[in-house]
């Protein structure tokens, strides 16, 4: 049996009054009166169907509007942006937890949506667009056709596969998922089995996995330039007398900076001394030249030694 959402309800759609805030109100209130008191286990078959199917065509429309609300938020509220950031004006330490707050969310769940945001999600952090990296995946969030669920699927698979296939090969991975997540029928997909079915995720997973193996079936060559990890490290603005740090090293890097601050640490140690207490040399000819010396806290624990 194939599910397939309803028709559209005929007549023309009510232009929303006034605000986007008031147009979403508008839009919640609609959908209260549909639903306020109906009992779902007294339809039949084909009409609870067709509201499932309706009701997650709608959800799916929602879950992307959240999603770039979300995403604008986060940018808003960079901890990099110092006192003017949403965060900082609202007494929260970064975006995650000023977002859980807000929304009332997990930071798991705000993470997922950042993470998510920041590669299908076109953004203006300094008032200028920056175009979403998987376009294909935006468009299908912003259409409401593609979930979330497998936007993240294909975005994570597309990540992988990043520096190691052809732009080209990228691209036509990107739209063959996309097309099996939302059921449409395109050069990548026309003749193929299962052509026009929508996938569900699991599907959707093993088909994005089976893309992965095929383009690169060896992984990432270590050797690889354009793959070869490399360090980065960034100072944040000046907070509370401290500078934020972040900072992703390779294990190389990380061999230097151990070395360095081990150096630093020992130079600044306190370190054994003797101290005379009497002369050194015997004045009787007898004894050792060490005798009548302290050796001077070793331990740093407010204890002398005698040599005596």
């Amino acid at each position: 049996m194939t599910l397939t959402a309803p028709p559209a309800a005929p007549g023309p759609v009510p232009e929303p009054e006034g605000s986007l805030v008031a147009a979403v109100a508008q839009a919640g209130s609609i959908l209260a009166a549909a639903l306020n008191g109906v009992r779902f286990g007294h339809l039949d078959d084909s009409e609870a169907v067709a509201v499932l199917a309706a009701l997650e065509g709608l959800g799916r429309k929602v879950d992307g509007a959240r999603l770039r609300a979300t995403t604008d938020i986060g940018v808003r509220a960079e901890t990099d942006l110092g006192s003017g950031s949403l965060a900082y004006r609202n007494g929260c330490r970064n975006r995650v937890e000023f977002i859980s707050q807000l929304a009332s969310i997990s930071g798991r769940e705000a993470k997922r949506r950042l993470k998510l945001g920041e590669t299908t999600v076109e953004r203006t952090p300094m008032g200028l667009p920056v175009p979403a990296r998987y376009p294909v995946i935006a468009d299908g969030l912003g259409s409401g056709e593609l979930g979330i669920e497998s936007a993240e699927i294909i975005a994570t698979t597309l990540t992988a596969l990043h520096g190691t296939v052809m732009q080209d090969d990228l691209d036509h991975v990107e739209r063959a998922l996309v097309a099996s997540a939302t059921g449409a029928i395109t050069p990548e997909t026309a003749g193929l089995p299962g052509a026009g079915i929508r996938f569900a995720p699991d599907l959707l997973r093993a088909q994005a996995l089976e893309w992965q193996g095929r383009l690169d079936p060896d992984g990432t060559a270590p050797s690889d330039d354009a793959t070869e990890a490399k360090s980065t490290l960034t100072f944040g603005l000046l907070r509370n007398g401290l500078y934020p740090l972040r900072a992703d090293v390779t294990p190389e890097l990380r061999g230097i900076m151990d070395t360095l601050f081990d150096t630093h640490l020992l130079a600044r140690s306190r370190t054994p001394r003797f101290e005379p207490t009497e002369p050194a040399e015997p004045t009787d000819g007898s004894g050792s030249a060490l005798d009548g010396l302290t050796l001077d806290d070793p331990n740093g624990d407010g204890e002398r030694f005698s040599a005596d």
